[in-house]
């Protein structure tokens, strides 16, 4: 396999000494001289060792220049090649010299926290969540402000309906409360059945604060028995029925981690419009009337039905 190499690289050289342009020129000389030349180059050839050739690295090289000598070759076993170049760069190949720039690390800022920042649009909507809420909590508070406006002032009741002190206890304190707690829970029930047929909900609890306050103005307008006892039992029936109403909106509008305080808070807004109602007919009743205390509860309805149907949304079931 070696002297096949030896014998490929002196053909090599033999190309490069014949010029590819021109045709070689005949020889004149007599046949037996040239046949005796070359048999004697052939011979010299033969007696030289072989030699093995590598790049060399002063000059760039072409890839038909031949090989120069490392070292005498008479032990062929460990033959190598040594300081051979590196390939040439192919026009619009990959090179390090052509590839794209790295982008430098991004440093984070000093003030920077793991902790995701809360948008502008997500606070804003728990903000609007908590303004409907605390409108939907003034309603309730509203509705139930009329339960007892009448307790601190029965003996002026009385007088204005001409009742005995027996019949004062009697029809103002027991019947009356009888039609407003007892006889209005139908009422309630149908409107808490209505709370999951309707298609706004919102629109029902306004609804039932609106009546409530006509109710509650009725029952200062009265100047009869009988009217004063229907207008108890519808106040009645609409205190009532606002309570299933606001817990479905509040059970949508909430998560279930939020839920239990917004009903808590739901819950003492009803107590807190029945004590603050029984206080101020306590206080205005003597020198206003009886009648004034149902007056300003049933405004206040009216306006609280108003800012619930303005800015409060249908939350989805």
């Amino acid at each position: 396999e070696l002297k096949d190499l030896f014998n490929a690289d002196d053909n090599l050289k033999n190309q490069e000494q014949i010029p590819l342009s021109t045709t070689p020129e005949p020889d004149h000389q007599h046949p037996l001289s040239s046949q005796n030349g070359t048999s004697m180059d052939n011979k010299q050839q033969q007696s030289q060792p072989p030699q093995v050739m590598t790049y060399t690295t002063e000059t760039q090289l072409s890839p038909m220049t031949p090989l120069t000598p490392l070292y005498d070759t008479k032990n062929t076993k460990h033959t190598s090649y040594q300081n051979v170049p590196p390939p040439p760069i192919i026009q619009g190949a990959y090179s390090p010299s052509c590839a794209p720039p790295q982008p430098s690390p991004i440093t984070p800022p000093s003030n920077y926290t793991d902790t995701p920042p809360v948008s502008p649009a997500s606070s804003h909507e728990g903000s609007t969540l908590h303004a409907q809420s605390f409108i939907l909590a003034l309603a309730f508070f509203a509705v139930w402000s009329p339960q007892n406006l009448m307790a601190p002032n029965l003996t002026q009741m009385a007088t204005f309906f001409h009742f005995g002190p027996s019949q004062r206890d009697l029809y103002l304190g027991a019947n009356i409360a009888f039609a407003t707690g007892v006889l209005s829970l139908p009422v309630s029930a149908l409107i808490g059945f209505f709370a999951d047929i309707v298609s706004s909900r919102k629109k029902l609890f306004a609804a039932t604060v609106f009546v409530g306050g006509v109710a509650s103005i009725c029952t200062g307008l009265s100047t009869t028995y009988s009217a004063l006892y229907f207008a108890r039992f519808v106040c009645g029936g609409c205190m009532s029925g606002s309570v299933p109403v606001a817990f479905s909106l509040l059970g949508d509008l909430f998560d279930t981690k939020d839920r239990n305080a917004a009903s808590s808070g739901l819950t003492a807004m009803m107590g807190a419009g029945i004590i603050a109602g029984q206080v101020y007919a306590g206080v205005v009743g003597d020198n206003n009337g009886w009648q004034f205390p149902f007056y300003v509860s049933g405004c206040m309805s009216f306006i609280c039905s108003i800012l619930v149907m303005h800015f409060v949304d249908e939350p989805i079931r």
